[in-house]
């Protein structure tokens, strides 16, 4: 097996990484031991111990308060998983993520996470959902020009492409893109172990390559850039650094260097799962006991190398079919979805569309009708309309249709009695009824009953109903004041109890409800 794959699984960790740090800022200052607490557990104690890292991770998800904290924990979560070996947790964790971050449309975590993704598939052989992922990574950080992420994030994409080009095995295209990302790291004095990573991980896929194409000097002088680097931080990258090191001194001859890097790699081995430093170290050991000329040795870590690289793309197959499948699964659901979300759309513009037609029909009768109202009142000719017995009214109410042998002149003294009490606007008493209008003319109700239905077309109450109507809208008419005044008010000073009272009588007499005749007068009045 080539010196390319073994740099390629070896970059994966680190890769992931610098994904994870790409979001990195944008943290607020109130959740400042969330962050602080989220890079111990990364930086740190995940290079020690993967177990108490996760277990760690787990307790930060748990505290976590928004959906920015969720998607790092998540991502944590992912990368920890897969330093571990257990990859369907690490795209179940990675997923989860892409979730959040799309639905609450975090573009720096979007391209933070396809970047991981696009990793993660290439890890398992799924190239063209790598590059795809590789290019929404790419597009959602253009949405981002102006974050303080979006340097980080497109440094971390050319490395990305770096692993693409040493896939091909095509080194110079991989030193190509290493060029690019090394103009948008900014080298100055203040450093912090995050841009310290970050130049470490350049220089060390700068070795890497080099490494490749032979040039042991330049790797040489890389790697160990890379190391001073990062200086006093117990991280990620170290062990790696040491397994390419080792590698070099191999190629240069030198196996008391090569032993004494590939015994400060082996401890990162024993307090880790990792398989792909165990593969690394593993195949680094067989060369190095190869040039000592111990062929026993070397066959030895060969076959530990062979059986967990076997067990590795047999994992990576089992998880890839899994993984096309799942995403076979989430198409067809979405498809079904889109379906389903168009169906339902198309039914909701129907119905609305109908719905506004029916207003748009409703609106301009209404306004024929308050033309016709209008044109009536101003004949003193309303239109009588035809009430319904409301459940209240005493039994007096009923119509008289029988005549009651009235002579011609009290019918006449009844008749200009209610005419000038109409004058005074009689009805407007809340009071008022059949009976007390009686007692008042000095009558009788069916009198009274007769006069009302024979000169009005209407039974009392009807004609007390009309004639209140009559008057609020001569006053709503003569004074704008009143197109201000709330319903419960106009129905106050019109003789209603109430204001539903009113605005059933209202709309029964003119065909239009309180609301609706006011807004029309509006308007009539503001085109004068």
């Amino acid at each position: 097996m080539n010196k390319a794959f073994a740099y390629y699984n070896c970059r994966l960790v680190l890769c992931l990484l610098l994904f994870i740090f790409s979001a990195f800022g944008q943290i607020r200052a109130q959740d400042d031991d969330f962050d602080r607490r989220y890079h111990e557990i990364y930086v740190h104690v995940s290079a020690s111990d993967g177990r108490k890292a996760l277990s760690l991770a787990d307790s930060l998800l748990s505290v976590s308060k928004n959906d920015e904290q969720r998607i790092k924990s998540h991502m944590l979560l992912a990368s920890i998983y897969h330093s571990l070996g257990d990859r369907p947790s690490e795209f179940k964790e990675a997923i989860k993520a892409q979730q959040i971050a799309k639905a609450s449309s975090n573009s720096s975590w979007q391209a933070s996470v396809c970047g991981f993704l696009a990793t993660s598939f290439r890890h398992v052989g799924l190239m063209n959902e790598s590059r795809k992922n590789l290019s929404l990574a790419e597009e959602a950080n253009e949405r981002q020009h102006n974050s303080p992420n979006y340097t980080l994030t497109k440094i971390n994409i050319e490395h990305e492409k770096v692993f693409h080009a040493i896939e091909e095995n095509n080194y110079e295209k991989a030193l190509a893109h290493l060029e690019k990302a090394k103009e948008n790291i900014h080298y100055g004095d203040n450093e912090n172990s995050k841009s310290l990573l970050i130049k470490a991980t350049n220089d060390q896929l700068f070795g890497v390559c080099y490494l490749e194409l032979g040039k042991l000097d330049l790797a040489d002088s890389l790697l160990r850039s890379s190391l001073a680097r990062i200086d006093g931080e117990e991280n990620n990258l170290r062990p790696y650094i040491y397994r390419g090191l080792a590698e070099v001194a191999i190629g240069k001859g030198s196996a008391d260097s090569a032993l004494r890097y590939l015994r400060l790699t082996e401890p990162y081995l024993e307090s880790s799962d990792r398989e792909e430093l165990k593969l690394l170290f593993y195949e680094s050991s067989a060369h190095y006991h190869k040039l000592l000329g111990s062929t026993e040795e070397a066959v030895k870590y060969q076959e530990l190398y062979v059986k967990l690289k076997d067990e590795k793309v047999r994992s990576s197959k089992a998880i890839a079919d899994a993984i096309v499948s799942k995403l076979g699964e989430e198409n067809r659901k979405y498809e079904d979805n889109l379906l389903l979300g168009g169906g339902i759309l198309f039914a909701l513009i129907l119905t609305l569309s109908l719905i506004l037609l029916y207003l748009i029909r409703q609106r301009s009768k209404d306004r024929q009708r308050y033309i016709d109202l209008v044109h009536q009142m101003k004949d003193k000719n309303m239109m009588v309309a035809t009430l319904v017995a409301f459940g209240e009214e005493e039994s007096d109410q009923q119509l008289d249709t029988k005549d009651p042998m009235i002579s011609r002149e009290t019918e006449e003294r009844l008749l200009k009695q209610l005419t000038e009490l109409e004058a005074e606007a009689f009805f407007l008493d809340k009071n008022i009824s059949l009976t007390k209008l009686a007692n008042q003319f000095g009558t009788n109700q069916r009198y009274i009953s007769y006069i009302v239905r024979k000169h009005s077309g209407m039974d009392f109450n009807s004609y007390i109903h009309q004639q209140r109507i009559h008057y609020i809208i001569n006053r709503i008419r003569s004074d704008k004041k009143l197109l201000d005044y709330k319903l419960s008010y106009l129905a106050e000073i019109a003789g209603f109890s109430s204001h539903s009272k009113f605005s059933s009588v209202f709309k029964t007499v003119t065909g239009l409800t309180p609301s609706v005749f006011i807004h029309f007068t509006k308007e009539e009045m503001s085109e004068v």
